[in-house]
């Protein structure tokens, strides 16, 4: 509806801010694909981007209290997929807290791929991707061409969604090149896309 124009965005997140409180995984998947999508219209503007952080922040402030970044005794098993929600979504939104952990865990995937928990590693490898500079993309990628297959695609969806136009281009050109799978490279033109750093390079690639 508020696509559509019948309600405002204000309208929406006030909605989804009764939600603050929820502990349902499948609740979480709609909350967050709605927040994807007003982040998807709002693209990269300074002058929402900031109270909008501020909201996210807010919202998801009790499900990281209560989630943190280590598994409970005799957890749900929807909880440990929950907690990866979560802090991927934070660390989208520059949580310093989860910024900070993200990337300690990065260096401790570098010493042990075994270090992150499976479902963690989305969220770390795209916290930190969207900060980084070459030396760190450059790392992130030869993580990348030595993972298993399922882990080469969480990797390859990570440098997507960095905020350096240098480095996204740089990406976006492996996708003609042999290091990446056609099937993937279709994949990740949405990623591409979804980021508002890279939409209009994305458009221009196509």
């Amino acid at each position: 509806l508020t696509r559509a124009g019948y309600y405002t965005t204000a309208t929406l997140l006030d909605f989804l801010f009764a939600y603050r409180n929820e502990t349902d995984l499948r609740v979480w998947g709609v909350v967050v694909s709605a927040l994807y999508a007003v982040e998807h219209i709002m693209g990269d503007n300074p002058r929402f981007s900031h109270a909008y952080n501020a909201y996210v922040n807010l919202l998801l402030a009790q499900s990281y209290q209560k989630l943190g970044w280590q598994e409970k005794t005799n957890e749900e098993h929807q909880d440990k997929i929950l907690r990866g929600l979560i802090l991927r979504m934070l660390g989208g939104i520059d949580n310093p807290a989860v910024v900070s952990e993200a990337q300690k865990r990065f260096s401790g995937y570098l010493e042990n791929p075994d270090s992150i928990p499976a479902d963690l590693k989305s969220a770390v490898f795209g916290t930190v991707a969207k900060r980084a500079n070459e030396e760190t993309y450059n790392r992130i990628f030869e993580c990348y061409r030595r993972a298993s297959l399922h882990e080469k695609l969480q990797l390859l969806s990570s440098l997507a969604e960095c905020a350096n136009p240098v480095l996204l281009r740089k990406t976006l050109d492996l996708l003609l090149g042999n290091d990446v799978r056609p099937q993937d490279a279709f994949l990740m033109l949405g990623r591409f896309a979804a980021n508002p750093h890279g939409r209009s390079m994305t458009w221009q690639f196509v």
